[in-house]
């Protein structure tokens, strides 16, 4: 060995021998219960639903006094959907819930749909698909004829299912291959599943216990297809045996959230009464006339996805949530986990090592802000909602809705997952226990990526709306031009204001992200020109910008 080399080594030891036998003796845990003066209740209270934070608080108290919601980890398959099922059926019978607040107080409706999902991930996305999603269609898409419907939704009687993904057509709906066929003779609907690749799949609450869902099909009248609209279909009798013509089986084991029975659909000729189309957004006459107050079958379909963004808002509204709770739980920990020393007396809190916090706190940070960027989005969801229904909405609103609720799904569940991945590795060896519950969540909710469309379509949706919203600037050559040169100009004001101050200047740092927003707008359209002039389409030109697309969204 070189003896520099071997020297080296000696001085190591030595140095480590001295400081393992200056190593102070363990000490106990900081006890933490205490250590906070503030008003948690008020100040919860103000930061989530102000007007309703009673309605929270019920929820809450019924999670936690119900014996039935003791969270209960090793069940098997079949435990862990049946407990999922009882626990459905208790928050159904607690009266707290009920789905044509949707309509009337939607901000009520979420507020307390909001503590299922600190819960457990299963009742959260079982209680959701049926009372959010199932009833939402219903109740947005269906008129005075189905309101028969909502007593039975609410009592759980009817256990409802979302039936729009199917197993070649996920985030492209309007290519959804499940057909809808009007008999005129009959006044029926005859649904059919005409292929493998229509089967209804990933259906919520359809393995074992959904007895009605809401149908989306291509609806065809002699022949003609009139585009994709939402059908009322009855799936089980009162035996829970399915009704002649409806195959159903099961998805089966998933990464997580296995309380909820996932199922897949075929119909064969199944006949349902010509009302059971959910009409509000276009209708068929019992002579097959088919009516719509929309000028074209792209709009009607828009006006129907406007009706559904709500749960895509909240999906990403939920994503954020849930970093909360692992932000939680891991500060918990850390506060309390000591290790090494930073100090001759007593070893160190984790959370007080720079390393740590440097890992953990950018998060608390993103928290703050994707927490009222979501409030923003829902509150703008809901004045839509509301023209939507009146009839009054414009295109403009629609387009920027649209954007917002893509943007704020993307970033609120890779914000969550990325959250709760560090926070396992900094809960150490106990994040991978259940009872920790972040490695849990981290599995349980992995779905918030690709359920409600797949971040990798909606980030380009983001882009798209941006871009569109610069096309008059973008598609003339002398405009882009000169749109360049302004950007320049503001650019150079911008660098001469740079001082040590310019981080704490909201005004500064507001014109700063604007401008690099303007900068990519302009990149990915000159890129995409390239490839138009060398002879690329559109869509081929598109996605070989990605890069330029994806730095834009």
């Amino acid at each position: 060995m070189d003896p520099r080399a071997e020297r080296r080594i000696c001085v190591t030891l030595s140095h480590l021998a001295s400081e393992l036998s200056k190593r102070p003796a363990p000490v106990q845990c900081a006890d933490t219960s205490d250590a906070s003066s503030l008003d948690v209740r008020e100040l919860t209270s103000s930061f989530f639903f102000p007007r309703y934070a009673e309605d929270r608080m019920k929820v809450f108290e019924l999670l936690r006094t119900n014996p039935i919601f003791r969270l209960q980890h090793g069940l098997s398959l079949p435990e862990q959907r049946a407990l999922c099922h009882r626990q459905c059926l208790a928050l159904a019978a607690s009266g707290l819930f009920h789905c044509d607040d949707m309509i009337t107080d939607s901000t009520r409706f979420f507020a307390r749909l909001e503590p299922l999902c600190y819960h457990e991930a299963s009742l959260n996305l079982r209680f959701g698909v049926h009372i959010g999603l199932f009833a939402g269609t219903i109740l947005t898409m269906g008129t005075e004829r189905h309101q028969h419907l909502i007593p039975l939704i609410n009592s759980y009687k009817l256990r409802g299912c979302f039936a729009m993904t199917e197993l070649g057509h996920g985030s492209d709906v309007q290519g959804l291959l499940t057909e809808a066929v009007y008999d005129k003779a009959t006044g029926e609907f005859v649904m059919r599943t005409p292929c493998d690749l229509a089967q209804k799949f990933w259906i919520g609450g359809l393995a074992e216990y959904g007895n009605i869902a809401t149908v989306f099909a291509q609806l065809i009248i002699d022949g003609k297809r009139y585009g994709v609209h939402a059908f009322v279909v009855p799936l089980r009798d009162e035996q829970d045996r399915c009704l002649p013509g409806v195959h159903i089986e099961d998805v089966g084991v998933k990464q997580g959230a296995n309380g909820v029975d996932n199922g897949r659909l075929w119909l064969d000729e199944v006949r349902i009464p010509r009302e059971n189309l959910l009409n509000r957004l276009g209708d068929v006459a019992e002579d097959g006339t088919y009516s719509t107050s929309f000028a074209t079958n792209g709009g009607r379909f828009m006006a129907m996805m406007d009706t559904l963004l709500a749960a895509r808002i909240n999906v990403g509204y939920t994503g954020n949530n849930l970093a909360k709770l692992g932000l939680i739980i891991t500060s918990r920990y850390l506060t309390t986990r000591r290790q090494f020393s930073l100090r001759p007396t007593e070893e160190t809190a984790l959370l007080d090592y720079p390393s740590v916090q440097r890992r953990l706190l950018p998060f608390v940070a993103k928290c703050y802000a994707y927490h009222w960027f979501s409030r923003k989005v829902f509150a703008k969801s809901v004045t839509l909602k509301e023209k939507v229904l009146a009839g009054t909405f414009q295109k403009s609103d629609q387009r920027e809705m649209h954007m917002y609720a893509a943007a704020s799904k993307v970033m609120g569940t890779y914000h969550q997952n990325d959250c709760l991945q560090i926070c396992r590795e900094l809960c150490g060896g106990m994040g991978y226990h259940a009872e920790n519950r972040v490695g849990v969540l981290l599995s349980d909710w992995h779905a918030h990526l690709t359920v409600d469309g797949t971040n990798l379509m909606l980030f380009q949706q983001v882009a798209k709306s941006v871009l569109d919203s610069h096309r008059e600037v973008l598609m003339d050559s002398e405009l882009r031009e000169e749109f360049k040169q302004k950007l320049q100009r503001e650019q150079a004001a911008l660098s001469s204001r740079i001082s040590s101050s310019w981080c704490t200047d909201q005004g500064f740092l507001l014109a700063l992200f604007a401008l690099r927003v303007n900068i990519r707008i302009v990149q990915v359209a000159e890129e995409m020109q390239v490839h138009i002039m060398a002879g690329k389409g559109g869509r081929l030109a598109w996605d070989l910008s990605m890069d330029r697309v994806w730095a834009l969204s």
